[in-house]
């Protein structure tokens, strides 16, 4: 969000995200990451395993519902793009707000021709994430 709050003149016409959304999705990305730092993990490492209905509370606590899923992931949809045309060709910038947008939408979408609660499909993993291959390497070439 922080590359889209530059000021530069991003997106075009119904393409463009407003201030006042983008504003709202980083409040809800905020209030997001939040709700995940003040779940109590237990163990070693520190992880926890619920049903698939935790994840609508998860959203919900972040303001995220069946009501405004969809003009969340248009709001997302359009972010993502404005980063992409801004960033020109090359490595993309967006893979964690991706990866956001498409837990929204495997969330919140219908699921044609499935009757009954469909959070029961799903269980729902957080543990505490594990360094990246770059970052272990960058964390051992400082020690030396």
């Amino acid at each position: 969000i922080s590359q889209l709050e530059t000021g530069k003149d991003l997106g075009t016409g119904t393409e463009k995200c407003s201030q006042e959304e983008l504003s709202i999705l980083k409040t809800i990305l905020l209030e997001f990451e939040k709700v995940l730092d003040g779940l109590e993990l237990k163990g070693n490492p520190p992880e926890m395993t619920r049903d698939g209905s935790f994840i609508l509370q998860v959203f919900e606590w972040a303001g995220v519902n069946y009501d405004n899923s969809t003009d969340l992931l248009e709001c997302l949809e359009r972010a993502i793009n404005m980063i992409q045309a801004s960033a020109g060709p090359g490595p993309s910038n967006t893979p964690a707000l991706k990866t956001f947008s498409d837990a929204v939408q495997t969330v919140f979408k219908q699921r044609q021709g499935v009757s009954g609660d469909t959070a029961g499909l799903y269980r729902v993993h957080v543990g505490e994430a594990r360094p990246s291959r770059k970052a272990a390497q960058e964390a051992r070439t400082n020690l030396m």
